[in-house]
């Protein structure tokens, strides 16, 4: 029992991370808990950081485990990109303009990198994260603590943000689209060469 504890960690941690992000995607759209979803947020991303690391410390890194922190990455910030979306939808202006655009091309890549996950797991590809994929998901959770950021200091006082976040928003969301389009991409080239072995 002990073994099977010790070798399934890493994925015990990942599973707190997925109850976690069901538990944010629920209270994110009562637009009242805008300080409870952001501590959830980092949260989440704590267990993003930490099963990856104990899986590799200590050589227990597992198909399954790599799918469920996939699935976890996935459950979270689709959901929370739709409501970027509606929360922003009727936003006017380049500038709202641009922060949709950058969001619906986030959530098409993010279409295209679960059907070639899917593909590379009935192929038997290595479906193993890249440093692209690596650092898009680290410029997701920033936008999404940003936003939550921004939503909050909305929600508690008169002080409007405004186009400065709106810019840095900006940015983030263009990053994040070079490096999703980076992964796609990455994951395609490593399909190309065929399945290893």
């Amino acid at each position: 029992m002990r073994a099977f504890l010790f070798k399934h960690s890493a994925n015990a941690v990942t599973i707190v991370g997925i109850i976690l992000t069901f538990w944010a995607n629920v209270l994110v759209w009562d637009y009242q808990n805008f300080g409870l979803v952001l501590a959830l947020t980092l949260a989440v991303a704590a267990t993003d950081l930490a099963d990856g690391r104990i899986a590799r410390r200590w050589k227990i890194v597992t198909l399954e485990g790599i799918s469920l922190d996939r699935a976890r990455d996935k459950a979270f910030m689709v959901p929370m990109f739709f409501f970027f979306c509606k929360d922003l939808w009727l936003g006017e202006g380049i500038v709202f303009a641009f922060i949709k655009a950058m969001l619906v091309l986030i959530l098409l890549t993010e279409g295209g990198l679960v059907i070639s996950w899917v593909v590379g797991l009935r192929r038997g590809f290595d479906v193993s994260a890249h440093r692209a994929g690596k650092i898009k998901q680290t410029i997701y959770f920033v936008i999404v603590c940003l936003w939550l950021l921004v939503r909050l200091v909305e929600q508690k006082s008169a002080f409007r943000p405004g186009l400065v976040s709106a810019l840095v928003l900006s940015f983030l969301l263009l990053l994040a689209v070079i490096y999703a389009l980076k992964s796609l991409i990455g994951y395609l080239e490593r399909y190309a060469k065929g399945p290893p072995g």
